[in-house]
């Protein structure tokens, strides 16, 4: 495992720390049901995907400088979600900074919504994301397409995700 892949890998645990705590300040310190990381990342095309998705709120007060009104365009109103996705090369540990990655989010009643990811920067690293309106206890499906340069065919996986916040 490289410094990259071990920096990028610290910032997503953080995050995670970070809403895990916000879970249990909104249910008042109730018991939170254990989120289970293997849900949140996938092996597909040779790529370690990791995907995170923050109220916008946290985001904003945990990395203030990345939090302003102009991250993604900002916030509209009901872009009330941050999705986050992370790429590493699954051979190397290398993380992926020349993606172009394409999120579909589907929820289980209702049509789709998609946006192309932007790249940001994370702990001296890249990720990429963008805001998202997501319902609470609502099941969506989460598809991503990434395309790199000079690869002709784009690899595709998908994530089942629940909106608990």
């Amino acid at each position: 495992m490289n410094a990259e892949s071990t920096a990028f890998r610290r910032a997503l645990a953080r995050a995670a720390a970070l809403l895990g705590a916000t879970i249990l300040l909104a249910t008042g310190f109730g018991a939170a049901p254990p989120v289970q990381a293997a849900e949140y990342s996938k092996l597909a095309g040779g790529y370690q995907v990791y995907l995170g998705v923050l109220p916008a709120g946290v985001l904003f007060l945990y990395r203030p400088d990345h939090g302003d009104a102009t991250m993604h365009g900002g916030p509209r109103v009901g872009d009330a979600h941050h999705v986050l996705v992370g790429l590493v090369d699954a051979a190397s540990g290398a993380r992926i900074a020349d993606a172009e990655i394409t999120a579909r989010i589907t929820p289980a009643k209702g049509g789709p919504l998609e946006k192309r990811l932007e790249a940001m920067a994370v702990d001296r690293s890249v990720a990429y994301g963008g805001f998202f309106p997501l319902r609470r206890d609502v099941r969506y499906r989460i598809d991503l397409t990434i395309r790199r340069p000079g690869t002709a065919v784009p690899v595709e996986t998908s994530f089942d995700y629940t909106h608990r916040l």
